[in-house]
């Protein structure tokens, strides 16, 4: 028991020196260019990863095996992790931690830094954390704790420059198992979990700055003048929210958990996202730089495409997909049913609509008269599993990418649904979009799960009549597949219960 306090007394003490090493913080206008943060003010912040040289790749480690951190995090992270469904600690490990006798200055693009002195402390990148031991050896206990602790928040709070791609990619790179990352992004948004908009509004913003407690800028001011401790965090908003994240922490003491950090930083208007994610595997370290700080599995040759292989698409791969098929909206098409096979003309409506990242495809097949045959929603995740077909031209094969549709409105027996798949012909790694294929199905069985309290769905086939009720392939050349019209009438179309 004694040892528990104590942990949470050096939690608390470390909190409110975490908040003395904010008071200097202000907009340095410094950092790479690239493309707007996602929030705060109009500064601009690079979201590309850090190519590490060969001698800092050296000291690149997993920082829940360093010193640093189980003397002066471990307790912290474990304690606001347990019984929760993020574990911080891999939060952590997602990161690139580089630790060692580092000089500093030779690191460019950062989002935040800690100076004492004329030495650099620490920088932290959107995706890469750097400590330079020499400088940090030469601080207090109380600092180097607080410094460590720092960059915890710092790298929650760094969060909100990214879109829910490049934060589902970045923690997949290091996790490769927390595969629907994306789904779990999606399912709190849906809920309403998850707030419309990430950034904190200019009257939360006000609040967060305003209620600052008096003593404790004083407080600031003095170990300022006293360690000549220098913080920047490049968006100016954050010196506030952080400060006033640290007071709200450091309040609850020991009833401190996960839940009640993510109600904090939801009220300070804090990107919330990552704890909707329950990160799965273990930890892979082996990402490579050559000798020109280059990372060759960024860009990996890719497996060729064969009958009856399968794989995934990301990035922007799945961006150049998806802007195809968008580019296809108001064009006349052939719908081809695959069970009643009946054929006419037909027109496609195509529409995205959410923040890059978050964005979803809203499309409508029409006929000659204006009627609607069908209509579905899709989600733009940021990778796409594909099975391999036989095609009809001399090598091709087609590749069948399913998406995610957007929840059933109604979870009741006799609800109909949609399934979407996207249609591409490769023809000697030359890639277009043959279609897509929409399969219909109804809602057979509603239960409540037992291990989730969540109600879910079994569904099945629709018995084709029309076009209306048939499994149908929209086609953008008129081209029918055999192998794709067996693949639709074996298929049976998941219900589409979150």
């Amino acid at each position: 028991m004694k040892r528990k306090i104590s942990n949470i007394k050096l939690f608390t003490a470390g909190l409110v020196s975490v908040a003395l090493f904010l008071s200097a913080c202000q907009n340095s206008g410094q950092g790479e260019k690239g493309r707007p943060a996602k929030g705060g003010d109009n500064n601009e912040v690079t979201t590309a990863k850090y190519k590490a040289t060969a001698d800092q790749l050296k000291h690149r480690k997993d920082i829940l095996q360093t010193p640093l951190y189980k003397e002066h995090l471990q307790s912290l992270l474990q304690q606001l992790s347990k019984d929760a469904t993020l574990n911080l600690e891999n939060l952590l490990q997602a990161k690139d931690w580089f630790v060692g006798p580092l000089d500093l200055s030779k690191v460019k693009g950062e989002l935040s830094k800690t100076v004492k002195g004329k030495e650099i402390v620490t920088k932290q990148l959107q995706h890469d954390v750097f400590v330079n031991t020499t400088a940090m050896d030469r601080l207090s206990k109380e600092e180097q704790a607080a410094n460590m602790r720092l960059e915890f928040f710092r790298a929650l709070y760094l969060l909100k420059n990214l879109t829910d791609v490049e934060l589902c990619d970045s923690i997949r790179e290091r996790f490769p198992k927390t595969e629907d990352c994306d789904d779990q992004i999606n399912v709190a948004r849906s809920s309403g979990d998850l707030p419309t908009s990430k950034d904190a509004t200019k009257d939360e913003k006000k609040k967060a700055s305003d209620s600052a407690d008096a003593d404790l800028e004083e407080t600031m001011k003095a170990y300022e003048d006293e360690h000549n401790i220098e913080s920047i965090i490049i968006d100016s908003s954050a010196e506030s929210k952080i400060k006033e994240l640290m007071k709200n922490v450091s309040d609850r003491g020991d009833s401190i958990n996960q839940s009640k950090l993510k109600a904090i930083m939801k009220e300070l208007g804090m990107d919330i996202r990552v704890f909707s994610i329950k990160i799965s595997g273990a930890p892979t370290f082996d990402r490579k730089i050559d000798d020109k700080g280059e990372n060759p599995e960024d860009s990996p040759t890719p497996s060729p495409v064969t009958v009856g292989s399968t794989g995934q698409i990301s990035g922007g791969e799945v961006e150049k997909v998806f802007a195809a098929i968008e580019s296809l909206n108001q064009q006349e098409m052939n719908c081809i049913g695959q069970g009643t096979e009946t054929a006419q003309s037909c027109k496609l409506l195509v529409k995205r609509e959410g923040e890059a990242g978050a964005q979803h495809l809203i499309y409508s097949v029409v006929d000659a008269n204006g009627l609607v045959l069908f209509e579905s929603k899709v989600y733009q995740n940021s990778k796409l599993n594909y099975s391999s077909l036989q095609g009809v031209a001399e090598g091709e094969v087609i590749q069948v990418l399913p998406l995610n549709s957007a929840q059933i409105s109604e979870k009741v027996v006799g609800a109909k649904y949609r399934t979407t798949s996207f249609i591409i012909s490769n023809v000697g790694g030359e890639k277009s979009i043959a279609g897509i294929l929409s399969i219909p199905g109804e809602i057979q069985k509603v239960s409540i799960s037992d291990k989730t309290e969540k109600e879910t769905c079994v569904g099945v086939r629709v018995e084709a009549i029309d076009l209306q009720t048939d499994s149908v392939f929209v086609s953008v050349k008129g081209i029918h597949y055999p192998t794709l019209q067996a693949h639709a009438n074996r298929n049976t179309p998941i219900a589409p219960c979150w």
